[in-house]
């Protein structure tokens, strides 16, 4: 919610620039970002980015998409950015990981974070991993780690369990305790 807060503030122009949503599978990080669009609604342009819209095989390329993509969303403010799985893009630049010819895209991904290329004023970049610990450190430091992590409380559980179920069940109020009960996972 603090995400949220942060956004439909009247001052938001001058909020951290990028969030990094970040948890095991399956907790709902995508989904934050839909009820983010839900709860702003029409003022703001929405757009949402995978390594594989931007990747080319030619030299090049995906760095020029990757430009046009924010600067569009410059065009557009205000405007939120959602690149969903991007350590694909900003994994580390250590040797182990390869993909020397992601260099460029981290570049020009960071001198876009940095305001280097344009500025930030009007756009605001939301980004969702699994694996925080592959991420560039560059990219760690412009943006603000958000923990979204599995339901801890049996109350917590039940909440989601009943969203999702249809409402003319017949459980009971016990029923829906021991489902939670039997519902924890141990987060990774």
């Amino acid at each position: 919610m603090d995400l949220i807060n942060h956004a439909v503030d009247k001052d938001w122009k001058h909020c951290s620039p990028s969030y990094c949503l970040y948890g095991p599978h399956g907790t709902g990080k995508t989904s934050l970002f839909r009820a983010l669009m839900f709860k702003l609604g029409k003022e703001f342009t929405y757009a949402y980015l995978t390594a594989s819209t931007l990747q080319n095989k030619f030299h090049g390329e995906s760095e020029k998409r990757l430009q046009a993509f924010f600067d569009d969303a410059r065009k557009n403010t205000p405007c939120i950015v959602f690149i969903d799985e991007v350590d694909s893009i900003m994994r580390t630049r250590d040797q182990k990981s390869g993909g020397s010819g992601l260099t460029g895209l981290k570049t020009t991904m960071l001198e876009n974070l940095c305001g280097i290329k344009g500025g930030n004023k009007g756009v605001i970049l939301v980004s969702a991993t699994n694996f925080p610990w592959q991420l560039e450190p560059a990219f760690i430091r412009r943006s603000q780690m958000i923990y979204v992590g599995l339901p801890d409380s049996v109350e917590e559980r039940v909440s989601i369990m009943r969203l999702y179920l249809e409402a003319d069940n017949n459980l009971s109020k016990s029923d829906w305790k021991q489902l939670g009960k039997v519902t924890k996972v141990k987060n990774m």
